[in-house]
C-alpha cells in the first residue's frame, strides 16, 4: 500500500490528487507504525508469559511512554460580557 501510494504521489499533476495521495500515505505509515508496536508489545507479553512474569514486573513506570493523542476544539465561543 505504501509502495502504491509513493508512487501514485510521483505520478499526480494535480494538487488535489498530490493531497490525496499523500494523507493517504501518512495514514498508511501511521498504521504500520501502529501495527509495528502492537506486535512488539504482543512478543514482548509472550515472552513473559513463558518465563512466568507479569509484563507490570519488568517494566518500570518511568519507561511507559505518554499517549500521543491530539484534542481538537471547535466552534469555541466565549461571551462578550460575562
Amino acid at each position: 500500500m505504501r509502495d502504491g501510494a509513493c508512487k501514485l504521489l510521483a505520478a499526480c499533476s494535480q494538487r488535489e490528487q498530490a493531497l490525496e495521495a499523500t494523507k493517504s500515505l501518512l495514514v498508511c505509515n501511521s498504521r504500520i507504525l501502529s501495527y509495528m508496536g502492537e506486535l512488539q508489545r504482543r512478543k514482548e507479553a509472550q515472552v513473559l508469559e513463558k518465563t512466568g512474569r507479569r509484563p507490570s514486573d519488568s517494566v518500570q513506570p518511568a519507561q511507559h511512554s505518554p499517549c500521543r493523542g491530539r484534542v481538537c476544539i471547535s466552534d469555541l465561543r466565549i461571551p462578550l460580557m460575562w
